[in-house]
């Protein structure tokens, strides 16, 4: 038997103690005396209202997908989640391969620069190694520190993009 169920059965069977308790003090309320019964009353509706609020509360958390919280998110997803890719923007055509990342981080800073974000990135080309002769450059990923670098990033494309296009980063 798993743990998940032995907590199900535990809970299950704590909500039936107290629904119990709850009838049988229901079932005692003739025998109290006269003032005895407020008290005994608003026990009675205290315990009932909180034993509804639990047992809506126990419904709702079983109904919730239980894969959803123990799915660990992967190293891909987690890059993915704050990364972006940039296209069109032009490979140098320099015969180093450190020349060439040297040129594309400086281009991703002035496009930054640009957009006013304010980060370290680590970038790369994607594809096929660098040929001269290919008509259009490799997508650029840019892997930024954190997802909501990501999320400014592309809210501030959305913004500027048009403005940006025509300038040379």
């Amino acid at each position: 038997m798993s743990k998940q169920s032995d907590i199900h059965q535990l809970i299950d069977s704590q909500m039936k103690f107290a629904k119990n308790t709850i009838d049988a003090l229901n079932k005692l309320q003739d025998s109290f005396t006269l003032d005895q019964k407020p008290i005994l009353s608003h026990l009675i509706s205290t315990l009932s209202t909180q034993f509804d609020l639990l047992n809506s509360s126990i419904v709702h958390l079983r109904s919730a997908d239980p894969t959803q919280k123990d799915v660990p998110i992967s190293a891909e997803e987690l890059e993915r989640q704050r990364s972006v890719v940039i296209i069109g923007l032009p490979e140098h055509n320099d015969i180093s391969p450190s020349k060439r990342g040297e040129m594309d981080r400086s281009k991703i800073n002035c496009l930054f620069d640009l957009l006013g974000i304010e980060c370290g990135t680590i970038s790369y080309r994607m594809g096929r190694p660098y040929n001269p002769a290919q008509k259009s450059a490799r997508p650029l990923k840019v892997l930024l520190p954190s997802r909501a670098f990501q999320r400014q990033a592309l809210v501030e494309w959305r913004n500027k993009s048009n403005t940006i296009r025509g300038k040379d980063p």
